[in-house]
């Protein structure tokens, strides 16, 4: 009977006890606006309709009863985002049934631009333009709209739809239409440049070619790792954000202690690095739980990308999924040094050793390229972070440890990072030995890296 909070803030709405409240005020957002800009940086919102849209729904609702309370039918339903008479039955990804609003009726139509205009009306007062504006429409789960007789009645009379997943492709061009009447350009997940075929099956939307809509492409998980291949040969301009080297919310690795989800695998600094923009099966060499991939057959029949497409990927997005996030501290372990990764490939682009076609060769240009670039990180990037702007709470990798023959070995992600070691049991920490080479132990060893200021891993 509550809404769930935004991690992010934290659940007590009290400031002493909480890292924010759980919105931005009109106020702060104009700031923020100004600060990007003075920082290069565009702002692009999103609106996440018509799933991920509880707080919506319970906030229209809210309004709704207020208003009815005071006799004011037809302003109550203005805005009002659902069927009453729904019965659907449905799960979200977050095992939500009611995240969902009801596009047969206008009310959504109505709170979007109106949500469009505001937000415009923002940026104009920031001095700063509004070029795109990213939709959301990710998560709508099955079985959405089917018990609405609003719904219902809708597709009698348009039977061109088909089904009632393809509702949300009509939604699409409603919103599409509201965006491009304020000279702004549509993104948003890949679903929304996508219906379902007659088998239930996701495939490109041919209608909304060259309508100036983006798709944002996360999935390529399994049979979908070559979706962003997909919509680019389909000729929509992509942005591939691919969650299973760009999520920076999944952890670095899978021990019990590390921080992060792992449902798409896990995401270090290098997952990012490696990518091959234009041949991302080159770049694939595991599934998600580390499973090492036969190309031959785990690939057939998937779809590569044209040369001719390769003008359509717009480039890479990385994403910072927030509900886990407590604190700027751990955001900031969370990005970096993720992010210095997804730099390196989003700015320069494919790497020349992207197009090697011999497997061998191609692995061993990678692997050079990573150590230059591990240790300019390891050896430079780190030590900055130190001490730019007060310092960032990056992640310190563990050190890598083997004893052979009686002697320690050890080794790091990052060379130019300190190892330190004791063999008394304890934990080590700034006054203990440092390791500079192979060194003999006979006792129980213990390793921890440590950055400039003297944080352990």
């Amino acid at each position: 009977d509550h809404l769930n909070p935004a991690y992010g803030s934290g659940p007590d709405p009290r400031a002493e006890s909480s890292h924010g409240s759980g919105y931005l005020s009109r106020e702060t957002f104009i700031e923020l606006l100004k600060f990007a800009d003075a920082h290069h940086v565009e702002v692009i919102p999103e609106i996440n309709f018509p799933g991920h849209a509880r707080a919506a729904i319970h906030a229209m609702e809210s309004r709704y009863e207020r208003l009815m309370k005071e006799g004011k039918q037809e302003e109550a339903e203005y805005y009002r985002l659902i069927d009453p008479d729904d019965i659907s039955v449905y799960n979200s990804a977050q095992n939500l049934n009611d995240n969902v609003i009801c596009v047969c009726t206008e009310g959504p139509y109505r709170l979007f631009e109106t949500v469009v205009d505001e937000l415009l009306a923002m940026y104009e007062e920031a001095g700063v333009s509004l070029n795109v504006l990213h939709t959301g429409g990710d998560e709508v789960p099955h079985g959405v709209w089917e018990g609405s007789p609003l719904c219902q009645a809708y597709l009698k009379e348009h039977p061109e739809f088909g089904n009632f997943a393809n509702l949300q492709a009509y939604y699409g061009q409603r919103l599409f239409e509201i965006l491009e009447d304020k000279g702004l350009s549509m993104a948003g997940w890949e679903e929304i440049v996508m219906k379902k075929n007659e088998e239930g099956k996701w495939i490109a939307n041919s209608d909304f070619v060259g309508r100036n809509m983006i798709p944002y492409v996360w999935n390529s998980i399994l049979e979908n790792l070559d979706l962003g291949n997909r919509l680019a040969n389909a000729g929509f301009p992509v942005i591939l954000c691919n969650v299973t080297n760009f999520y920076f919310d999944l952890a670095y690795t899978h021990h019990p202690a590390e921080r992060g989800l792992y449902w798409g695998g896990f995401v270090n600094t290098r997952s990012s690095f490696d990518f091959i923009p234009f041949d991302v099966f080159k770049s694939t060499f595991t599934d998600k739980w580390g499973n090492p991939y036969d190309p031959k057959t785990d690939f057939k029949g998937m779809k590569r990308i044209s040369v001719k497409a390769y003008k359509n990927v717009l480039g890479l997005q990385a994403e910072l999924l927030s509900e886990t996030l407590k604190g700027g501290a751990m955001a900031e372990y969370y990005y970096l040094p993720k992010l210095l990764g997804f730099a390196e490939r989003a700015w320069s682009g494919q790497a020349p050793w992207g197009t090697i076609r011999d497997e061998q060769e191609r692995v061993a240009a990678m692997a050079m390229d990573w150590n230059r670039f591990a240790n300019i990180v390891g050896q430079r990037e780190l030590a900055r972070l130190d001490y730019l702007h007060g310092g960032f709470s990056y992640r310190l990798p563990p050190p890598g440890a083997k004893i052979l023959e009686g002697k320690l070995h050890a080794n790091i992600d990052f060379p130019g990072l300190i190892i330190r070691y004791t063999t008394d049991g304890s934990e080590p920490g700034t006054d203990s030995p440092v390791y500079s080479g192979p060194v003999e132990v006979s006792a129980k060893v213990m390793l921890r890296s440590f950055d400039t200021r003297g944080r352990g891993s």
